[in-house]
């Protein structure tokens, strides 16, 4: 995704309540670390939106990125700064680009430019504004720009408005130079520029280069046409003189005359020795997969599919053998990824079962002048089909039937809360999606940690069940009173997923108990420790309620008085009548004497019984 923006993929993003947005482009920072993602059709992302991520992201690596999902809250306040203004020209120019920090409209902008009326468009990215004048702009000229209406996508005009900004026309009128050429592949010579190439003139482009040999005579012929993309042209030799080993080496030329997109001429000709080497290696099985219902073939390079090609497929246990003819015709059952090394055939006609794969010798061609053909290749193939999905086109639904007034009941268990929904497809369930926690969010986060998702289903086959959420008590430390449960990215086993993000409220109640936390001895009496708890509990009152051994011996409490302001606020201070003084690093033990002789319950607000008797160090 680097250089021009391409499809987002593997990524979805869903406003909550709504269907996910379509047609996402996005484009990869040049660190590699950061995505750009832009809406499509003018959309602003204007609300909650659920941000999901599959496994299916890897790093540079290789390694896949763990699955996740997370709520997103945009809200575009920020009117658009601007950055620059800039025209360059050889002579004259009409043309005026002005740059600013995010994504700006152009319908709507009322333009001058020295006082003259000027027509406003996009530029060639969303954060640009072209301003085209009328008149000829000179280079060196001052220019005085006057834009009315410029605002973001949602809506925020810049300050002031209208903006008024100057920049000088800047003369160009250096040639373009060539920064470097090198073979590319096995014909072809890449030649890179320090500027962009006028790419009108790749049709006759091709006639200004030449391949020739020590003696002088034409070493290959190049076609009368060259790919220009930005900065770079390739050139293709047509008829390459490869010696008997394969090689071809010869003095590369080109000519003076090659225009940068202003139209400076390069000066000067440019010759560098370059060698070639005949592709004459074939394409070889990277892997061979089951996924999807669909036999997936990865080769090391990219190929060319051989189409009539007929693959064996053996099944191990009964002996019988079945056959799959490739046809790439649009609708055939056969298609090639867009990087051209992977292929996949589909609606082979193979039962569960495994198999011994046989792909015949020519199934695929590299992209060679030779175009070399793949040998044969068998392996072993395990084929476990999904159900029956042919053109299922139906979403599952999220039924959020254990709801009452949009809050859906949550049962509190010993250890953890429960709580469940609905959920249905025509032809059946992708189970692997809904047992995976990432498609859950609660309160705009993930799950609370070691949460896990259960179902009542019987078979894979199921189309109707019950799906149980269920959360740890202890990972719940804050009360959240109807937090935002959604979820997202739920699939069928056609793959068709969720109309929209599905979201109910849910209360999950505090869960973790209160406990010592530390005894420090009271610096103004130090038979006095002032004892610290995780968290503010009530019922703890009266010097009865409490049992206290230090190292060992009991000591008699006098008095608890609960600390409510300053810097102890919500501590307690304990004094004991038996003894003098407390002394650093002894061990104490607090605990609550038996509900049978006191009745005492000390507690959290949630109504978790604080847990007493663990062992502490005095600081």
């Amino acid at each position: 995704m680097i250089g021009a923006d391409a499809a987002l993929k593997n990524i979805s993003i869903a406003k909550v309540g709504a269907v996910a947005s379509t047609g996402l482009t996005a484009k990869l920072s040049d660190d590699k670390k950061s995505l750009v993602i832009t809406a499509a059709n003018g959309e602003t992302f204007n609300g909650s939106y659920v941000v999901s991520v599959s496994d299916s992201v890897k790093a540079v690596s290789g390694a896949k990125f763990a699955a996740t999902s997370q709520i997103l809250n945009v809200e575009d306040k920020v009117a658009p700064t601007f950055v620059s203004a800039s025209a360059v020209a050889k002579t004259t120019t009409k043309e005026v680009t002005l740059k600013f920090d995010e994504p700006v409209v152009s319908d709507g902008v009322i333009a001058y430019v020295n006082g003259a009326v000027a027509v406003v468009g996009a530029g060639a990215s969303s954060n640009e504004l072209k301003v085209t004048t009328s008149q000829e702009l000179k280079a060196g000229e001052a220019l005085t720009i006057r834009l009315t209406n410029v605002k973001d996508f949602a809506g925020n005009y810049t300050t002031p408005n209208p903006l008024e900004v100057t920049t000088t026309v800047v003369a160009d009128v250096a040639a373009p130079k060539v920064v470097s050429a090198e073979v590319y592949g096995e014909d072809a010579v890449k030649v890179t520029f320090d500027k962009a190439l006028d790419a009108t003139q790749a049709s006759t482009l091709g006639s200004k280069v030449r391949l020739l040999a020590a003696n002088g005579t034409a070493a290959g012929i190049f076609e009368n046409a060259a790919s220009i993309d930005g900065k770079t042209a390739i050139f293709t030799l047509s008829s390459p003189a490869f010696d008997k080993d394969g090689k071809l080496a010869g003095t590369f030329y080109l000519d003076k005359g090659v225009k940068d997109t202003l139209g400076n001429e390069s000066t000067e000709l440019f010759t560098k020795q370059l060698s070639f080497q005949k592709d004459t290696v074939a394409p070889l099985v990277a892997s061979i997969t089951y996924k999807d219902n669909n036999i997936v073939a990865s080769y090391t390079e990219e190929v060319a599919i051989t189409d009539g090609t007929v693959v064996t497929a053996i099944n191990k246990a009964t002996g019988s053998v079945n056959t799959v003819t490739l046809n790439t015709a649009n609708g055939g059952n056969t298609t090639l990824s867009t990087d051209e090394k992977t292929v996949t055939i589909s609606n082979h006609g193979l039962a569960d079962g495994t198999y011994e794969l046989r792909l015949p010798a020519g199934i695929v061609k590299d992209k060679s002048a030779a175009q070399n053909s793949a040998a044969y290749f068998t392996t072993t193939l395990v084929v476990k089909n999904s159900v029956a999905t042919e053109n299922d086109t139906e979403k599952p639904e999220v039924d959020f039937a254990y709801a009452t007034d949009g809050v859906t009941e949550v049962v509190a268990g010993d250890t953890e809360y429960q709580f469940s929904f609905d959920l249905t497809d025509n032809a059946g369930i992708n189970f692997d999606s809904v047992l995976n926690v990432s498609n859950y969010t609660y309160a705009g986060k993930a799950l609370p940690a070691n949460s896990y998702v259960t179902t009542d289903a019987t078979s894979v086959t199921d189309k109707e069940v019950k799906v149980t959420v269920h959360v740890p008590k202890k990972s719940v430390s804050t009360t959240v009173e109807e937090g935002l449960f959604s979820v997202v990215n739920i699939k069928d086993a056609a793959g068709n997923q969720l109309a929209a993000v599905a979201t109910t409220k849910v209360t999950l109640t505090d869960g973790v108990a209160p406990e010592l936390k530390s005894a420090v001895i009271s610096s103004g009496d130090k038979a006095t420790l002032v004892v610290e708890l995780t968290e503010e509990v009530v019922g703890l009152n009266a010097a009865g309620d409490l049992v206290l051994t230090v190292d060992g011996t009991p000591v008699v409490v006098s008095s608890v008085n609960k600390v409510t302001a300053g810097t102890d606020k919500g501590k307690y201070y304990i004094t004991g009548t038996d003894i003098t003084d407390f002394t650093a690093k002894s061990t104490i033990t607090l605990a609550l004497k038996d509900d049978s002789e006191a009745g005492t319950i000390v507690e959290d607000a949630a109504g978790n019984d604080a847990i007493f008797g663990q062992a502490i160090k005095i600081k």
